[in-house]
């Protein structure tokens, strides 16, 4: 079972979502799919992207349990392969009109 719970990080609520599974569900609602997507996993519920970087490229910052970069889409899934516990994930998606997001939000996976 997977439950996502924000960390006041992510844009909105809908933006990611539990999916059946051992999967997260993602939802940008945006009218032009994403042309990059790239999601990464960090042990803890307070890991957090700052000023358009990676946690791992921050001082102090940690690295990541799972880095991958998604299929092009609005509604894109990551499968997940990791033990059962409480997780950052961060998540960058970029357009090609070079409008980006960059959000991280705190995923219990059991």
């Amino acid at each position: 079972m997977l439950h996502v719970d924000s960390t006041d990080q992510s844009p909105e609520a809908g933006a990611v979502r539990a999916a059946t599974g051992d999967e997260i569900g993602f939802d940008f609602g945006e009218a032009l799919i994403p042309t990059l997507i790239e999601a990464r996993l960090y042990e803890g519920d307070r890991v957090a992207a700052s000023f358009m970087r990676w946690p791992e490229d921050l001082p102090g910052g940690v690295q990541a349990v799972k880095s991958v970069t998604l299929l092009p889409s609005r509604t894109p899934v990551l499968t997940l392969d990791v033990t059962p516990g409480r997780y950052s994930l961060v998540v960058h998606a970029l357009w090609d009109m070079e409008a980006e997001t960059f959000f991280a939000t705190g995923v219990d996976i059991d």
